[in-house]
């Protein structure tokens, strides 16, 4: 297809940058995943402008992000605990909700006020048409893959779109928002996180009593050294029965190093493929996204599973995503302001006193 305009990167805020499901299969090679940290949240913005399921998504942290419709209209949605606004060409602006899609005109703007209870929302865009790099259009800036030049995206970036993406706006029918909110929350009712952990590989490198404080009712807390490589934890420290570092092994996502500081620091996507650092468990795939996504000071604690469980939860997540997927649906329209003033919304009045009669 022809290429038909796109969106312009006007802000980037703290850091935004383009995301898909990330580079599987090459961390034999010492290439990271990479890959949004909101997987589940993806789908759902790409199904929502009719993208193809393993399209890419801006991924963008706290608030900022500003977009321009330039050369044709463009469809997008954004997905997240966001608080948005839709800027017109004349320099207007209006609230607009999330969880559904809008097409911007030429010159239209869409801002992401604020990211709201989590540290991140997603941005989507009908026919994004960007590299390919190593099987992924993920950004992973350490390596300088993916995205639009190997980084996170700047102001002045422009985002390509092909013809032929145009369709019916669609939104998260509004029993679903909940759910799709609970993605990102895996909490134990208490307010606190609760992250399901396979023990090992390394667990044998601590006594009974480290293992029971790791996985015991003290929660950790999300420290503010959290970025896409992992998360470290604050708490007491654990104490290793001969020292930290071990010969390095082979490290994913959900590893839980604990190195000689005795701070736990669970991975997330851009984790490097291999560490030196005792693994004291691995937490399952649908809880990352939940500790990706909390903002620190957020209470974590651990609770240990079998692998077993772990494809049990990942396959009871799939069913609640297809069924939310399932039920996607046409937005209510909300008439603006100037809409409404426009309006003649007294025509037709009857006085109810008058002899109906006469």
């Amino acid at each position: 297809m022809s290429a038909a305009g796109g969106l312009s990167i006007e802000a980037t805020g703290l850091s935004s940058a383009l995301q898909d499901h990330g580079r599987l299969g090459l961390r034999r090679l010492g290439i990271p995943w990479a890959g949004t940290l909101a997987e589940s949240w993806r789908h759902i913005a790409n199904a929502l402008v009719g993208n193809p399921i393993d399209a890419p998504v801006v991924e963008t942290f706290e608030a900022g992000l500003t977009v321009q419709a330039r050369d044709g209209a463009v469809r997008i949605a954004a997905v997240g605990d966001l608080t948005l606004e839709h800027g017109d060409a004349q320099g207007s602006s209006a609230p607009v909700v999330p969880w559904r899609s809008m097409t911007l005109q030429p010159g239209e703007r869409l801002r992401v006020v604020s990211t709201g209870r989590f540290r991140l929302g997603l941005l989507a865009l009908a026919g994004i048409d960007v590299p390919v790099h190593h099987g992924s259009r993920s950004s992973y800036a350490r390596a300088g893959l993916g995205g639009l030049d190997g980084g996170p995206l700047v102001a002045g970036d422009r985002l390509p779109t092909v013809a032929g993406t145009r369709g019916a706006d669609l939104g998260i029918a509004g029993d679903d928002l909940d759910p799709c909110l609970d993605l990102a929350r895996a909490g134990d009712g208490e307010g606190t996180l609760l992250l399901r952990a396979v023990p090992g590989p390394q667990d044998e490198a601590f006594d009974a009593d480290q293992l029971a404080r790791f996985f015991g009712e003290r929660p950790w807390t999300v420290s503010r050294e959290t970025d896409r490589m992992g998360c470290r934890l604050d708490g007491e420290p654990l104490v290793h029965r001969h020292g930290a570092d071990i010969v390095s092994d082979a490290i994913v996502p959900g590893s839980v190093q604990v190195p000689g500081t005795g701070r736990p620091i669970v991975l997330l996507n851009d984790a490097h493929t291999a560490g030196g650092y005792t693994k004291i468990a691995t937490v399952i795939g649908t809880d990352l996204m939940a500790l990706a996504l909390a903002r620190p000071g957020a209470k974590v604690r651990f609770a240990p599973v079998d692998a077993g469980e772990g494809v049990r939860l990942a396959r009871h997540r799939h069913t609640v995503l297809t069924g939310i997927l399932g039920r996607l649906t046409a937005p209510v329209r909300v008439p603006g302001t100037a809409e409404l003033l426009d309006a003649n919304l007294i025509g037709g009045v009857v006085n109810a006193l008058e002899d109906a009669c006469a």
